[in-house]
């Protein structure tokens, strides 16, 4: 058995406190403090990286649907119609058109040719049962920015306005320049789609990269329904539900929510895809006359601003 004088007694006596000994509630705040500093400083990075992230995935999609428009025009001879004649004020749109080349749901691009009143076609569906297939979300056709696109309106609310919910999505027709309303549909304009276009590309003389085909518009949340409005619908009103002018301009969409006009989430610009499927974002500040240029496509302007 070892004995310790009483040096030695000390000695471990002083060791064994200094194990024991925990943190200072100072030294623990000094510590919070700068954990505290650290997060904050990182936290608009990571932010800005994960917005980075989806709005690459939102350019993806863009190019995905321009890519599903040239597929249609390399079948049959013609870019779709923004809109389909319809014997009611709702249509179907362009998107029914190419759900086939983005390996999308094609019951409803079947069912449109069966009955041009797409709205008469959701509430038979809708009565029977069958909401997925009167209005299916297609991830390809919602931008991530948007935390609205994609999501379906309530249906109860919908209904007593006599109207049933629709998929809203992110991804509208460039009609041309021309000024036009949401209550009437547009069959002759400047650009590459509105109503029963079917635009040839033959007709495009200022050049496919030169000239939108697609572009961008968010979705709101209508405060007194609780659910999202005027998306682009696969089922809609012709104008603002399934193409678009850019006589307006491109809007802000943190500042203001605008139906005639193209605007994003994205900050400070909104997404193009061109008649080439290549893929833009143009500032919300571009000068009308350039803007004016690519939303043509024969005016004879040089477009050569990328």
């Amino acid at each position: 058995m070892k004995y310790w004088n009483r040096f030695q007694w000390k000695k471990q006596l002083r060791l064994r406190y200094r194990n024991d000994q925990g943190f200072s509630l100072v030294e623990l705040q000094v510590v919070v403090g700068i954990v505290g500093l650290l997060f904050a400083l990182l936290l608009p990075a990571i932010s800005q990286c994960r917005e980075a992230s989806r709005r690459v995935c939102c350019a993806n999609n863009m190019r995905q649907v321009a890519f599903a428009n040239l597929g249609f025009e390399s079948s049959r001879r013609s870019l779709p119609p923004g809109s389909h004649n319809s014997s009611s004020v709702f249509c179907w749109a362009y998107l029914v058109d190419i759900l086939p080349f983005f390996e999308a749901d094609v019951s409803l691009e079947r069912f449109f040719r069966e009955q041009d009143d797409c709205m008469s076609f959701l509430r038979n569906s809708i009565e029977n049962s069958d909401q997925a297939m009167a209005s299916n979300a297609i991830s390809t056709l919602a931008c991530p920015s948007d935390s609205v696109a994609g999501a379906r309106g309530s249906f109860s609310n919908w209904k007593v306005m006599g109207m049933y919910p629709l998929i809203q999505h992110s991804y509208m027709g460039v009609a041309g320049d021309q000024a036009h309303t949401c209550a009437t549909q547009v069959r002759d304009n400047s650009g590459s789609m509105f109503s029963e276009s079917w635009m040839r590309l033959k007709r495009v003389t200022d050049g496919l990269s030169k000239t939108c085909l697609i572009g961008e518009r968010g979705v709101p949340i209508e405060p007194l329904l609780e659910s999202p409005i005027w998306g682009v619908h696969l089922c809609g009103v012709s104008n603002c539900d399934h193409y678009g002018s850019t006589y307006f301009g491109l809007a802000n969409g943190f500042e203001k929510h605008d139906e005639q006009r193209f605007w994003s989430w994205h900050s400070r610009s909104v997404g193009f895809a061109f008649l080439d499927g290549s893929q833009h974002h143009l500032s919300e500040d571009i000068e009308p006359r350039l803007l004016h240029v690519l939303s043509t496509r024969n005016g004879g302007e040089d477009g050569s601003v990328f």
